[in-house]
């Protein structure tokens, strides 16, 4: 998985501890953990894109394989 932490401005961070929790945030959230540091974009129909169970499950396994191996 590759994860740069490039700052983000759509979420208008007023310091340089915004734009680091908002990457630290986007990290954490890939591996399924909520640290209460950023809020997902709700999209254009003002819900939230939560990724289903068999996506969340997928990614797990995805991450507990060694690289190369599929």
């Amino acid at each position: 998985m590759i994860a740069p932490p490039m700052p983000a401005f759509y979420n208008q961070p007023q310091t340089i501890d915004d734009l680091v929790n908002h990457s630290v945030g986007r990290v954490l959230d890939l591996f399924d953990l909520d640290a209460g540091i950023l809020k997902r974009w709700e999209g254009s129909n003002g819900r939230a894109d939560k990724p289903s169970e068999e996506t969340r499950r997928k990614r797990s396994a995805a991450l507990r394989e060694p690289a190369g191996v599929k």
